[in-house]
């Protein structure tokens, strides 16, 4: 899931025959958010990156096998993932997490898609309400860690 803020022009009620000065710049500053969410017991491993690029995956993924090591050893795991170009199997070659891929445009089996859902209202409305972009982040791990908390919110 990407995240991000853009600044958009918007009109105003001025004096008729009167154009408000001001500097504005047009644009995108986004986040991407790389999570693994266990539907069982609602796990969350969850990491913000700059980049939704194979090198920033590479990072996730030791990310992610560093926190399944800590918290149940050296077990089998099945990650379940769309079919983006930069969730590459290999990554994994020669551990105990295994890639499963979901067929195209099937996000309903996806189990992390429900969260990201649950995420996106929320962010939506900080967005709206003009938080700036380096609280956006503190915002969004506030938001994963309390919907990741609620296992009701992620089994509906």
């Amino acid at each position: 899931m990407h995240a991000g803020t853009r600044t958009e022009l918007k009109r105003r009620w001025t004096p008729k025959k009167h154009r408000p000065c001001g500097r504005f710049k047009l644009g995108y500053e986004l986040v991407y958010l790389y999570a693994a969410l266990c539907p069982y017991n609602g796990h969350l491993i969850a990491l913000l990156l700059p980049h939704m690029t194979l090198e920033c995956f590479e990072i996730f993924a030791q990310f992610f096998q560093q926190q399944v090591e800590q918290k149940y050893g050296q077990v089998p795991v099945a990650l379940i993932h769309d079919q983006a170009s930069n969730h590459q199997a290999q990554i994994f070659e020669g551990t105990e997490i295994k890639m499963i891929p979901l067929p195209t445009a099937c996000p309903e089996l996806n189990p992390a898609e429900r969260f990201f859902e649950e995420l996106r209202k929320g962010l939506s409305k900080a967005i709206r309400s003009l938080i700036p972009f380096n609280n956006l982040k503190t915002y969004s791990v506030a938001s994963y860690n309390h919907i990741g908390s609620s296992r009701n919110l992620l089994s509906n």
